[in-house]
């Protein structure tokens, strides 16, 4: 349970949300419709006014109704992505903590991400710039006791995307809603032109559910795999997200003649590939002082403080698939990488060949053999 929300942050952007007016936060849906028309492209039907107003219109509508189911947010102070004149704070909906013993049997199925403590979107900031200030220093040893306490009280806390998930199926048990796991879907049945039912694999053996209302199908993109070299020309081996996100009810839907739009766009962001081929998210690494990224040739392409979607982008547009992350030394002494705490480097990083360490940057250049930050993307 979770897939790719078990180490994402789980926000939810709708604007002029109830929670938003709550805590003060003055937005409108006019200006939020503003807001997309000056970030977004015209890509036709997908993106046409009437589209993007009925999501504008629905989401406010969907968080009162998981409000109501029991569903907890918190409004995230963060302001909008892009630049743009209507773009407001607020709009983001930040999952509050939720604890998965609630869960009962069902928390044995969660995936979740290998971080020993539970954050929530707000907290993220302040956790990548480590000891670099007071605030910060006080954010990360709030979280520490409140995961001391909350182990201590025998709780099993977690934030972000894996508290969305997990408070989805809290509500979803509380309904009494049938969950099937581990019960792949083989196919789409089609009766006189409609989608009647699904094939699923169950215990090994094939399984039709006859279909009384109709079928969403919500399986993701196609972050892995054949389907995403043939739209995107990459095969997601630096995609961080869920290994089994590769494109089957995408596939399926288009076998039977569903629309598609978009296929070769994707939510851009780049990865580093740690010890053991393992791909990792790459963020505020880069935005943080004492840092720049380069090509192999040693030159800066794109502003590290951008969002992650611009700067992969900018590698897509100079052509590049790996460039390097050169960092002062008062880097790691003052901020967070990956999991690795401020001044704590483990020395096999350097053994495998992932840091690289040298007085000056032209000392380093002969020792230059491995590029570890790459470019993935989620559809």
């Amino acid at each position: 349970m979770g897939r790719n929300n078990r180490a994402v942050g789980g926000a939810v952007w709708a604007p002029a949300n109830s929670l938003q007016r709550r805590s003060g936060r003055v937005d409108t849906l006019e200006a939020a419709s503003r807001y997309l028309d000056e970030i977004m492209a015209d890509s036709g039907l997908p993106t046409a006014p009437s589209r993007k107003m009925a999501y504008l219109a629905n989401a406010p509508k969907m968080v009162d109704a998981l409000i109501e189911e029991g569903m907890a947010w918190r409004v995230d102070p963060q302001p909008d992505y892009l630049d743009s004149p209507h773009a407001s704070a607020g709009r983001d909906l930040d999952a509050e903590l939720f604890d998965t013993r609630k869960l009962g049997r069902w928390r044995e199925t969660m995936r979740r991400a290998p971080s020993p403590f539970a954050f929530m979107l707000r907290d993220i900031p302040s956790l990548g710039r480590g000891r670099s200030g007071a605030a910060s220093i006080a954010t990360i040893l709030r979280i520490m006791a409140r995961q001391f306490i909350a182990t201590a009280l025998g709780k099993d806390p977690v934030g972000c995307g894996a508290s969305l998930a997990a408070q989805l199926m809290s509500l979803a048990q509380r309904r009494s809603v049938d969950v099937r796991l581990n019960s792949p879907l083989q196919s789409i049945v089609m009766s006189d032109g409609r989608a009647s039912g699904v094939i699923v694999l169950s215990n090994g053996k094939p399984k039709r559910i006859k279909a009384t209302g109709g079928i969403l199908l919500a399986g993701g993109g196609f972050a892995h795999g054949d389907f995403r070299q043939k739209h995107q020309g990459v095969d997601g081996r630096l995609s961080s997200a869920s290994p089994d996100d590769t494109g089957d009810l995408v596939k399926m839907a288009t076998d039977i003649g569903a629309m598609t739009a978009l296929l070769e766009q994707a939510w851009w962001a780049t990865s580093f590939l740690y010890p053991g081929n393992v791909p990792g998210f790459f963020q505020w690494e880069r935005a943080l002082p004492f840092s720049l990224v380069v090509d192999s040739r040693g030159r800066r392409f794109a502003d590290e403080s951008g969002d992650y979607d611009s700067f992969a982008k900018a590698m897509i547009r100079n052509n590049l698939k790996t460039a390097w992350l050169i960092l002062d030394s008062r880097h790691r002494s003052r901020y967070t990488f990956g999991g690795m705490r401020p001044g704590n480097t483990p020395q096999a990083m350097f053994d495998s060949g992932f840091f690289l360490k040298a007085d000056s940057i032209d000392t380093t250049r002969p020792a230059v053999r491995h590029r570890r930050l790459g470019i993935e993307g989620h559809h």
